[in-house]
């Protein structure tokens, strides 16, 4: 038995499942059409099923139940398809005795408007707005052993509350004690400050556990012996701002104690992005060769899930011109880029999103204007204020004076939420930011030779 309830001893180990951010109706971002219309249905498909491994994830740990840290949904309560889909992992579920207890976030709050489509299975239990409710849930390895979890969801989008102070005033437990939270902890800045607050308040309730979500890059604070606080990040990644493993916390319990957790990866589609360093004594081979490797590495790193890849060439070489052919080569040829390799096959069934190089000339301006000569008197009258900024001036207007069609990559389907940036707008921006050293690059080849 794990526990008795005379000697509270816990002799045998159990453990649940941490998630959140599901973001179960967001799409994909947009991944531009290089990667062809066929490949992004097919990987925002294969994204959409991370629902799925997570609901393996917990069959398969023998887990007594999963607590969802809120944002199931990112508009709201999703639309049906969704809403049923998520309905059928919860009665695979259930099948297995493993109960499932989540909390609503600032995406999905429960507000008057939030209709499912019909009653969630047994086994699921949605925590209240307005204080902390509090179940006792059995554990699989011995029913009379149990675990207090205790949970909050927003009853608005918007909620400025700092909710974690409202766990302070629940009663100490002689039980492991989970609590499960929507919250922005210490003020990160890259998410809204909705429920704010400190790592203080988590340690003055009486929690072992607190199971985060809102904060989609996973982070383990370390409270106390025995004691933490986890967001285990978003399920799924979804653009490129989010280029790391994405799943969920497994979380033992082990003779009466929270135990660390353990990260296991959920996503069923791995953004990637890569800087490939160039040495001034690198030729096209040696350059193709490294974006061989790099790409294979990112694959590995995988594990065999399709990758979503994004590379940038960076360093110092005499020929930059002839490297941005290449990429534009890798762009166009995916298929020949690598050694006549298929780059989509190499990526696990993924592909080449955004290729670009900062790579400039292997000799600094300050070199090139201590050599003296005409290089020199160029780089030195692009370094006049006034030049530079009728150069940034232009650069400013080019978007308003370039219709819009011609800067984008015209694709359908909405962007992949407020979060992420769009493929487009990346190669919008690459190419604005370049515009000024490429014109110096070029005068100065140009001219440079003529002088000659």
């Amino acid at each position: 038995m794990p526990w008795d309830a005379t000697t509270l001893n816990w002799v045998m180990t159990d453990c649940f499942i941490h998630a959140s951010d599901l973001h179960l109706d967001a799409p994909l971002g947009r991944l531009g059409r290089r990667l062809g219309e066929e490949v992004r249905d097919r990987l925002a498909a294969e994204a959409g099923e991370a629902w799925s491994s997570l609901v393996d994830l917990t069959i398969t740990e023998g887990a007594s139940f999963l607590v969802l840290a809120g944002d199931i949904f990112h508009k709201g309560v999703g639309n049906a398809a969704v809403q049923r889909n998520f309905h059928e992992g919860l009665r695979r579920l259930e099948t297995e005795d493993i109960e499932v207890l989540m909390c609503h976030g600032n995406h999905d709050p429960l507000t008057a408007d939030f209709k499912r489509i019909g009653p969630l299975p047994g086994n699921v239990k949605v925590f209240r707005t307005g204080s902390p409710e509090s179940f006792d849930v059995s554990l699989k390895s011995d029913d009379d052993a149990f675990v207090s979890v205790s949970g909050l969801s927003f009853g608005q989008e918007h909620e400025e509350a700092n909710l974690a102070k409202r766990f302070g005033e629940l009663e100490p437990t002689y039980r492991p004690h989970v609590a499960v939270l929507h919250a922005n902890l210490d003020g990160n800045g890259d998410h809204d400050p909705y429920a704010p607050c400190t790592i203080k308040d988590l340690v003055a309730a009486p929690v072992d556990y607190w199971a985060l979500g809102h904060i989609h890059l996973r982070k383990l604070y370390d409270l106390a012996p025995n004691r933490y606080a986890a967001y285990c990040g978003n399920l799924q990644g979804r653009h490129f701002k989010e280029c790391q493993p994405k799943g969920a916390y497994v979380v033992p319990i082990e003779d009466g104690q929270i135990r660390e957790p353990t990260f296991v990866p959920c996503d069923r589609v791995r953004f990637v992005h890569n800087d490939i360093q160039v040495e001034p004594g690198d030729d096209i081979e040696t350059i193709i060769n490294k974006i061989d490797v790099a790409a294979r590495h990112a694959a590995a790193g995988a594990e065999r899930r399709p990758v979503v890849w994004t590379l940038n060439l960076i360093g110092r070489h005499p020929d930059p011109p002839a490297i941005r052919k290449l990429l534009d080569f890798v762009d166009t040829n995916s298929q020949d880029a690598l050694g006549g390799g298929d780059l989509a096959e190499v990526l696990n069934g993924g592909g080449l999103a955004l290729a670009k190089s900062d790579v400039t000339l292997h000799r600094s301006r300050e070199e090139l204007i201590a050599e003296g000569g005409v290089q020199a008197m160029i780089l030195k009258a692009l370094d006049d204020d006034a030049v530079r900024s009728t150069l940034e001036r232009l650069v400013d207007e080019l978007p308003t004076a370039i219709p819009r069609k011609v800067l984008t990559v015209e694709e359908e389907g909405p962007a992949g939420g407020e979060e992420g940036p769009d493929i487009n707008d990346l190669i919008i921006n690459d190419l604005l930011k370049q515009v000024v050293p490429l014109a110096e690059e070029l005068l100065v080849a140009l001219l440079g030779e003529s002088s000659g």
